[in-house]
């Protein structure tokens, strides 16, 4: 004997919940964006639990009840402090190269101005390529005939 159940979880009445489109749902981790005033907005990560009937999520984890949060177009906020986090990175000072390269084995160059590629110790080998011959194009292509398409009128 088989049975389908449907439950529907029920948010708590006393609990903190948020519009389901304030969050920006990654696959990997939920994060909402909290004004900090003047313009200025915090990414944070929340744990979500129950999901109510007015499309809303109950919070578990990540905010207090009274912050002020964005509701939509969100999407520009993640991008841009995505922005932000990739141009801090290209900032900061670059960590030494290691002493050795780990696919040849031979040593790094020095840090600094890069050094130019040579050819060297390569073979003009093309992999066992063979060179191939090509038919020669027409001296003189024909004009196609369109005569025979009666245009509708």
């Amino acid at each position: 004997m088989y049975a389908n159940i449907f439950l529907t979880p029920r948010v708590a009445e006393d609990t903190l919940v948020i519009p389901q489109e304030a969050v920006i749902d990654s696959g990997v981790r939920k994060v909402v964006f909290v004004s900090l005033g003047n313009g200025h907005f915090q990414p944070r990560d929340v744990r979500l639990g129950a999901e109510g009937n007015q499309n809303e999520y109950q919070v578990l984890d990540g905010l207090k009840e009274g912050e002020e949060i964005v509701l939509s177009a969100q999407f520009m906020l993640d991008s841009e402090s995505r922005l932000r986090e990739a141009i801090q990175k290209m900032l900061e000072p670059q960590k030494p190269a290691p002493a050795e390269n780990a696919q040849t084995g031979s040593p790094a160059p020095p840090p600094g101005k890069p050094q130019p590629q040579t050819h060297e110790g390569h073979s003009a080998d093309q992999g066992g390529l063979k060179e191939q011959k090509m038919a020669p194009a027409p001296e003189k292509v024909a004009p196609t005939d369109h005569s025979g398409h009666g245009a509708s009128k």
